[in-house]
């Protein structure tokens, strides 16, 4: 006897957005609309601000990179 078991696998929609305000920028990881993991990195005052740099020191905080 064979026992087949289907589950119905549910299409999620699923974004990462990268907000810069001010000297602060904010990775953002969402699932239907629901951000589930969030992560910030801050300019001192006394660096040259630089969008890249930031965005990816944030991604990988929220996604718990311990080196960063």
């Amino acid at each position: 006897m064979c026992i087949r078991v289907y589950a119905m696998i549910k299409d999620v929609n699923e974004e990462i957005h990268i907000i810069k305000k001010g000297r602060r920028i904010t990775a953002a990881y969402f699932i239907d609309g629901k951000c589930v993991r969030h992560g910030n990195a801050k300019c001192s005052n006394e660096d040259t601000f630089k969008f890249e740099y930031g965005s990816k020191l944030a991604f990988k905080r929220m996604w718990g990179d311990p080196d960063a």
